[in-house]
């Protein structure tokens, strides 16, 4: 059965916008914060990075170079990791660049997806994260997506081949068709096991990271409680949906009609 699904759209400052539309902010903070995995890192059948085991399932749709997802990583992503390695929730990484928009985002998830063959995807990202807070939306070239890659436990020489050549991009076109499938069109896009949820609820008038992130924390510790054992399948590239505004900040996701 196709089920309502939700795009949950997070940008700088905790705002309701994504990059694809026209209200994206520069991020407030800069920098990646170095992170250490607590939870167990896993790979979906087609490739997706998973953090933790959680029964209720995230999907991230995000694209490095978007300043939304930027900031998201630092508002909504230590929410997810708390959560993650507390058993509670899996997160599922999908890589979504904005080609259109984004000249470096495409290279940026193959980049991705090189770490993740050497069990890297998290310090790595959050490299790359940080590199195009620091590029300013200039362009990023293969050797700086190599440099960025200096200091972690993997093959530089394998890695450097893997960028080079851009062998993970039937991945990243995988993951782009599955997006597409789902109407996604802005990142970050996060989407939760089939339950339909408004971010305005959890974003207070004073717009207080610390509130917000609170509040969504114990709105998926409720959800991951009451769901534990019995979370209904995450949806997949046959299910289509479509998009509409529901009018309370967040946007429901519905099947779409062909």
């Amino acid at each position: 059965m196709i089920m309502k699904k939700i795009v949950l759209a997070i940008a700088a400052g905790l705002l309701l916008a994504s990059c694809g539309n026209s209200t994206t902010q520069t991020p407030a903070q800069t920098g990646a914060t170095a992170i250490e995995d607590k939870a167990t890192v896993g790979r979906t059948n087609d490739g997706a990075v998973t953090y933790g085991e959680g029964a209720a399932r995230v999907q991230v749709f995000a694209d490095f170079q978007c300043p939304a997802c930027q900031s998201s990583n630092q508002t909504v992503g230590p929410v997810l990791d708390e959560l993650a390695e507390a058993g509670k929730i899996t997160i599922e990484y999908r890589q979504f660049p904005l080609t259109q928009i984004h000249k470096n985002a495409y290279a940026d998830a193959n980049a991705a997806l090189c770490a993740a063959d050497q069990n890297a995807y998290r310090p790595y990202h959050q490299a790359l994260y940080a590199l195009e807070i620091s590029k300013k939306g200039a362009t990023v070239s293969d050797a700086d997506r190599i440099a960025a890659a200096q200091g972690l436990n993997i093959d530089m020489e394998k890695f450097s081949s893997c960028v080079n050549n851009q062998e993970n991009k039937s991945k990243v076109d995988a993951d782009m068709a599955l997006g597409n499938s789902l109407g996604i069109s802005g990142t970050p896009t996060y989407l939760l096991d089939g339950q339909a949820l408004s971010l305005g609820a959890f974003t207070p008038a004073d717009n207080s990271t610390a509130t917000f992130q609170k509040n969504l924390r114990e709105f998926l510790e409720t959800y991951a409680a009451r769901t534990s054992g019995q979370s209904e399948p995450i949806v997949t590239s046959d299910e289509n949906v479509s998009t509409q505004d529901n009018g309370v900040g967040g946007v429901v996701s519905t099947p779409a009609t062909h």
